[in-house]
């Protein structure tokens, strides 16, 4: 059983340095535009997805989503407001 584990080991080592989390390459659709590949593990599986995207999509999810935290943060303490007895929700999304 040592020797197998010991054979194993080079092998599982070496197949995980050729596997980087986060790579950029060049994107074959439009020329010197970046890539960025990230592995992510989606929510009920332990499977990791490869997702690949361009650098000007992951800025804009990125705004996109501090829009909807600061959004989701603004209609929180309109409500809490509320509960408090003061003021009215503002109108909005």
């Amino acid at each position: 059983m040592n020797r197998h584990l010991l054979l194993a080991f080079p092998i599982v080592t070496a197949l995980g340095c050729t596997s980087p989390a986060l790579t950029v390459q060049e994107s074959s659709f439009h020329p010197g535009e970046q890539v960025v590949c990230r592995y992510v593990v989606p929510v009920g599986s332990h499977l990791k997805e490869r997702v690949c995207e361009t650098v000007a999509q992951n800025k804009e999810e990125s705004e996109q989503a501090k829009r909807v935290l600061e959004e989701a943060q603004i209609r929180r303490a309109a409500d809490q407001a509320l509960q408090r007895g003061g003021g009215r929700r503002p109108e909005g999304p």
